[in-house]
C-alpha cells in the first residue's frame, strides 16, 4: 500500500558501497537532514581537526575507572574546543560525571547490602537502584564513598603523530552530543627548551581583524619582528566573533612571555583603532626543539564594537608607529594593559550607568599605577606601613570597650572602613584622586580644558556608586566626554600622532 509519509533511505559508505536501507517517517527523514546538516556545519567552521586516543577522567584525584576514548578535537573558527565522540559514548561520559559527582549511600546496620563491590565493579545501573531503595533510610544511612567536586579532563596522544594532548571539561551539555573543552594543550616532546641562541616563534590566533596580505612591522630596536597574516577562514557565524588572522612574534633575544605580552599589547591597541573587541583563539610558541599549542576554548560571542578611532587606510600606519616609537614592554609597567581590558568591556555593555563606571575604573587603574610610578608618597613604604600597623594594634585593643557596651558589631565595622582605608594606599597620595588624574594628564602632556575644568565625571561616579541613580541626561554628555579624554590619553600613551 502506498503511504506518502513513508520514505525509504539508503545509506552508501565513502566508497559508495550501499550498508542500510530503510524506510522513515517524514519527521525521522526531517531529523536526519537537519542532523547531518548540523554535521556539515560542524566541519566547514572546524578549522583544526585532531584524531586521537586517550581517556575521559578525574582531573584532581586518581580515576579508577577512566573512559577509554578514540575521537575527533575540533577547534571551531569561533574560539571553541569540541570533543567529537559517539552518542553512546557521551552518555556514558554523562553518567560517569553525574555517578562521581554524588556521594554514595549505604546502612549502618545492614552489611549485607554490596555496596563496595559495586562502586569497585563501577555497576551504574545496580548502584542507582540500590540509592533509591535507600532513600528513606534518612536517618541510619551513611555516606559509604563522598561525591568527587573536581573537575574532568580529557588527556591522550594525537593519531599518528603522538603528540601529547590535555584539556579540561566543561560540564556543559548544549553541544549534545559533543563534549565541550577549554585549556586544550598541544605538544611535541619534551616542555620546549627557549635558549638565547635560537629563534623562538609565538602566534596568536585573533579574531575580526584581516590584512589582505602578510603584513611585517619591525620593531624599534629590533628585538621583535611582528607579522600579521590572514589566516584561510572565513567567519561562517554571522554576528559571532571568528578566527580571522595569525599575529606571528619572532624573535632570538626575548623570551615567550616577553613577546606573548608584547603582543597582546598590539592586539588591544588594534581593539581601541578598530573598535572591535578583539579576541584570542590560541597561542603557539615554537622553537627547533619543537612546539606548545594551546586552544583556550572561548564560548561564542557576538562581535562588540565601540567608537572606531583609527580609519582603514591608516591602520598600517598605527601599527607601524606604535612599534617604532615605544618600548611596548616598558610602557605595560604603566598599567595601560588593564586599563585598556577595562575600557573594552564598555564595548559590551548596552547600560550607560554601568559603562560610566567601567570608564571612571580604566582612568582610575591607570592613575593608581601612575601614583606609584612617580613617586607621590608623603611617606616612605617603612613608614607608612609602621604606622598602619600601630592604628590597627590600637583598634583591637580597644574592642574589649565596645563588648562592655555590647556594640561589638558596630565596632567591627568601623575597624573595617579604617583599615580598608589604609590598605588602598589613598592616605599616602598626594592629593586626591581628581589631582592625580590631572597629575597624569599633565605627564602624558594630554589637552583636556576643552573638555572638563573641574572633571565633574568623578561626582557622578560616587553618585552611581553610592546611590545608584545619577541624572540620565548629565551623565550621557559627561561619558562622551570622559570617552574622548581617555582615547587621547591612550594615544599619547602610544605616542601616535
Amino acid at each position: 500500500v502506498y503511504d506518502p509519509t513513508a520514505f525509504e533511505v539508503e545509506f552508501v559508505d565513502l566508497q559508495g558501497k550501499t550498508y542500510a536501507v530503510e524506510t522513515l517517517s517524514a519527521d525521522q527523514l526531517m531529523q536526519l537532514h537537519h542532523t547531518l546538516q548540523d554535521k556539515r556545519q560542524k566541519r566547514v567552521s572546524s578549522i583544526k581537526t585532531i584524531h586521537c586516543k586517550g581517556a575521559f577522567e578525574k582531573e584532581s584525584e586518581f580515576d579508577e575507572n577512566p573512559i577509554s576514548l578514540e575521537c575527533t578535537i575540533h577547534c571551531m573558527d569561533t574560539g571553541q574546543v569540541l570533543l567529537e565522540v559517539e552518542e553512546d559514548t557521551y552518555n556514558n561520559i554523562r553518567r560517569k560525571i553525574m555517578y562521581e559527582s554524588s556521594p554514595i549511600y549505604g546502612i549502618e546496620e545492614e552489611d549485607d547490602i554490596p555496596i563496595d563491590n559495586l562502586i569497585k565493579d563501577n555497576d551504574l545501573s545496580e548502584l542507582q537502584k540500590l540509592q533509591r531503595k535507600l532513600h528513606n533510610f534518612s536517618k541510619s544511612k551513611k555516606i559509604v564513598r563522598p561525591a568527587y567536586t573536581g573537575k574532568f579532563k580529557f588527556e591522550g596522544t594525537s593519531i599518528p603523530e603522538g603528540y601529547y594532548i590535555s584539556a579540561a571539561v566543561l560540564n556543559d551539555t548544549t553541544q549534545k552530543p559533543d563534549i565541550i573543552l577549554n585549556n586544550l594543550t598541544i605538544s611535541e616532546g619534551s616542555k620546549v627548551r627557549e635558549s638565547g641562541d635560537s629563534e623562538l616563534e609565538v602566534h596568536l590566533g585573533i579574531s575580526d581583524f584581516r590584512m589582505p596580505t602578510k603584513t611585517q612591522f619591525d620593531y624599534r630596536d629590533d628585538q621583535i619582528n611582528l607579522y600579521i597574516e590572514p589566516l584561510s577562514v572565513e567567519g561562517n557565524k554571522i554576528g559571532y566573533s571568528s578566527l580571522a588572522s595569525n599575529l606571528l612574534s619572532k624573535s632570538s633575544s626575548l623570551p615567550s612571555e616577553s613577546q606573548f605580552r608584547n603582543s597582546m599589547l598590539i592586539t588591544q591597541a588594534i581593539s581601541i583603532a578598530t573598535g572591535k573587541q578583539i579576541n584570542v583563539f590560541f597561542n603557539i610558541v615554537k622553537t627547533k626543539e619543537g612546539f606548545e599549542e594551546a586552544w583556550y576554548g572561548l564560548k561564542p560571542v557576538k562581535v562588540n564594537t565601540g567608537f572606531k578611532l583609527i580609519q582603514e587606510p591608516h591602520l598600517n600606519s598605527f601599527i607601524c608607529q606604535i612599534m617604532n616609537s615605544v618600548n611596548t614592554l616598558s610602557l605595560e609597567e604603566t598599567g595601560i594593559s588593564l586599563s585598556i581590558w577595562w575600557y573594552l568591556q564598555t564595548f559590551q555593555s548596552g547600560i550607560l550607568a554601568a559603562n560610566f563606571l567601567l570608564l571612571c575604573t580604566a582612568f582610575e587603574s591607570l592613575n593608581s599605577k601612575f601614583g606609584e610610578n612617580v613617586n607621590s608618597r608623603l611617606l616612605s613604604k617603612p613608614e607608612y606601613r609602621a604606622i598602619r600597623e600601630a592604628v590597627t594594634v590600637a583598634l583591637r585593643e580597644k574592642i574589649d570597650d565596645f563588648e562592655k557596651e555590647e556594640k561589638t558589631d558596630k565596632y567591627s565595622i568601623f575597624t573595617s572602613k579604617v583599615e580598608s582605608v589604609f590598605q588602598d594606599g589613598g592616605l599616602n597620595r598626594v592629593g586626591n584622586l581628581s589631582a592625580g588624574i590631572r597629575d597624569m594628564l599633565n605627564h602624558y602632556k594630554v589637552k583636556y580644558d576643552d573638555l572638563f575644568e573641574n572633571f565633574d565625571f568623578i561626582g557622578i561616579r560616587n553618585d552611581i556608586v553610592h546611590a545608584g541613580d545619577s541624572d540620565f541626561n548629565t551623565m550621557f554628555d559627561v561619558y562622551l566626554k570622559l570617552s574622548n579624554l581617555y582615547r587621547r590619553l591612550i594615544l599619547h600613551m602610544f605616542q601616535y600622532e
